[in-house]
């Protein structure tokens, strides 16, 4: 099972990090897309649940890692992600041609990387259309509720 979140520890971490800045919440609010409320409530630990999208815009505006935030490590630093460099199999070619027989894409759509099946394509697409969705959202302005 998943480790929960402690919600009271991202609002201290998100505290000490505001101080650090030396933000004010309506500023880290502001930078962040979110109400200053919404920052006031999460610092006190007054927050029930947190989503993902929050947290990841929180760690954009605070330039530290959501790792961080969520307590999973100490250090503050954001991850560089290392790019994987794709092994070749040396069934490559027949699991090309047979990913063309089962998608009738025809060959070279493999340039996208399709040689994992074409399912897992159409995942990694989705999730990378989500993905692109939360880091919008962070570049969004706040609008107030009324």
């Amino acid at each position: 099972m998943a480790k929960r979140v402690d919600i009271a520890e991202l609002g201290r971490r998100v505290a000490a990090m505001r101080h650090q800045h030396d933000l004010t919440q309506q500023e880290l609010a502001t930078a962040a897309g979110l109400q200053q409320t919404a920052v006031a409530r999460l610092e006190r630990g007054r927050q029930a649940a947190v989503r993902a999208d929050t947290v990841l815009c929180l760690a954009e505006a605070l330039n530290v890692s959501t790792d961080y935030l969520l307590a999973v490590t100490d250090d503050p630093t954001p991850r560089a992600q290392p790019r994987r460099k794709r092994q070749a199999k040396p069934d490559a070619v027949a699991e090309e041609a047979a990913c063309c027989r089962e998608c009738g894409m025809g060959d070279g759509h493999h340039r996208i990387d399709c040689s994992v099946g074409v399912r897992e394509a159409q995942a990694a697409v989705e999730r990378a259309r989500v993905i692109t969705a939360q880091l919008r959202a962070c570049a969004r302005p706040a609008v107030p509720h009324g």
